[in-house]
């Protein structure tokens, strides 16, 4: 999934320089003097100290770190065609309401009032709202787990009730046996309730670039999981 053997190549930390133009910086750390939202023209030159790392997401939807030291160019290549779907609602994201937070070590202008969850799909209960996953699992996360709850969970297509989430487990995957349809979701967990607006990862993205991916979760009104897709690049993490 999201082609994993090129994947692991543009997360080595190689100094390369990229090879596409029309690249934008989505996340910055170290003594780096770049900071997400930042555009990269082709042909500029980049510095980049030693400790510093940038991840650049290019239009084609690969992204790419690249660590400090680093003195050089960019390679100038060849536009793409057009942008991938979700290129707009990326960089929107990275410049919105020109608000900042300290996340991945940089200035990024995005919410702070969204907390980071530690992966891509799981569908985090601390709110209710949009939510993101793939078709063949949904897994739940809470950031408290001292206590074991009770879940019940409901959606057009179906019912589970009386499932154990237990103590000190900070996810919960719901049975293979319930259907996991786009739309209305509700989960009771104890006394809480909580209702989701469930998006599922479309077919043609499950080998897309990540950054396809990364626009389509913030198209589907998935911020906090965009966060954690770009936070596991920038960190070397793999994609889950």
């Amino acid at each position: 999934m999201f082609r994993q053997m090129m994947i692991a190549a543009l997360l080595s930390g190689a100094t390369a320089a990229p090879a596409l133009a029309d690249m934008i910086v989505v996340a910055a750390s170290g003594p780096a003097s770049l900071q997400p939202g930042d555009r990269l023209a082709e042909g500029s030159s980049l510095k980049l100290p030693d400790g510093a790392k940038i991840t650049v997401l290019f239009q084609s939807g690969e992204m790419k770190r690249i660590d400090g030291p680093f003195d050089g160019k960019l390679d100038a290549a060849p536009p793409v065609e057009r942008p991938f779907s979700g290129w707009d609602a990326v960089r929107k994201f990275l410049g919105a309401g020109g608000q900042t937070s300290e996340v991945l070590g940089a200035s990024r202008k995005t919410d702070s009032s969204l907390p980071e969850q530690p992966g891509i799909w799981l569908v985090s209960i601390d709110s209710s709202g949009e939510r993101c996953t793939r078709k063949d699992e949904l897994t739940f996360w809470r950031r408290d787990a001292a206590e074991a709850l009770t879940v019940t969970l409901r959606n057009e297509a179906g019912k589970a009730s009386d499932l154990n989430w237990p103590a000190g487990s900070h996810t919960f995957t719901a049975p293979a046996t319930f259907p996991v349809t786009e739309g209305a979701l509700a989960l009771s967990a104890g006394s809480s309730l909580r209702k989701f607006g469930l998006k599922v990862l479309p077919q043609d993205l499950e080998d897309a670039y990540p950054g396809a991916v990364l626009g389509w979760l913030l198209d589907s009104g998935c911020t906090r999981q965009a966060s954690a897709l770009i936070s596991r690049i920038h960190e070397g993490k793999p994609l889950e």
